[in-house]
């Protein structure tokens, strides 16, 4: 497991180890919990060697040495402005369906880009709102594999209901919701609620191109 020094400024400064599965904005965010009246993570970026790093980065691809030294620092206003008005291109790609590419601000969620999947689909696509005969697994209902930047999008027989998703009235108990999961990085975002809430940017993406 990677440890690096992360400075928070006046002096203070802490230790981060991450798994190497982990992105770098993994790093700000435990850092930031360190961090007396720290700002929300995204205020923030990484600095090695006077160079920002890309906060997507997984750890074990950063070409970081053990034991670096990393600065803290607020993002800049213009930097600000410059990632508030950024696009990011998403090309989703799912098997059976063909990949489906749409432009996102880094503020959108991962709820956001299932649900455009949707709309761009024409009704083919039915990821969000997916009910099914107890009898039928999601094995048997949808095709698992999925490659590109959002991977294995698949559905689960899980417990039904969420915030935008309630769970089946009695008088239709004959039905199961199957949960939408999204695997990116070799992390699960497994209920709604949690894929209604993470944005892109808190992911560390704020800008370029996801396939």
């Amino acid at each position: 497991m990677a440890a690096f020094t992360v400075e928070l400024g006046s002096g203070r400064r802490v230790t981060v180890r991450p798994a190497p599965s982990d992105t770098l904005q993994s790093v700000v965010v435990t850092a930031c919990k360190q961090l007396p009246n720290a700002k929300p993570a995204e205020s923030y970026e990484l600095v090695h060697k006077n160079s920002v790093l890309p906060l997507s980065t997984i750890v074990r691809l950063a070409n970081l040495p053990q034991g670096a030294t990393l600065e803290l620092r607020l993002v800049s206003s213009a930097t600000a402005r410059a990632q508030a008005s950024a696009v990011i291109k998403v090309a989703l790609q799912i098997v059976g369906a063909g990949r489906i590419i749409d432009d996102f601000a880094p503020t959108a969620t991962l709820w956001d880009v299932l649900v455009t999947a949707e709309r761009r689909s024409s009704g083919t696509l039915n990821l969000t709102a997916r009910f099914v005969a107890p009898e039928k697994t999601a094995a048997q209902s949808i095709s698992r594999g999925m490659s590109g930047f959002l991977k294995d999008l698949y559905t689960s027989n899980m417990q039904s209901g969420s915030a935008s998703n309630p769970a089946p009235s009695p008088a239709e108990n004959d039905v199961i919701y199957q949960q939408p999961v999204v695997v990116l990085l070799n992390k699960e975002y497994a209920t709604n609620d949690v894929l209604q809430a993470t944005t892109l940017r808190s992911l560390g993406f704020t800008g370029g191109s996801l396939m």
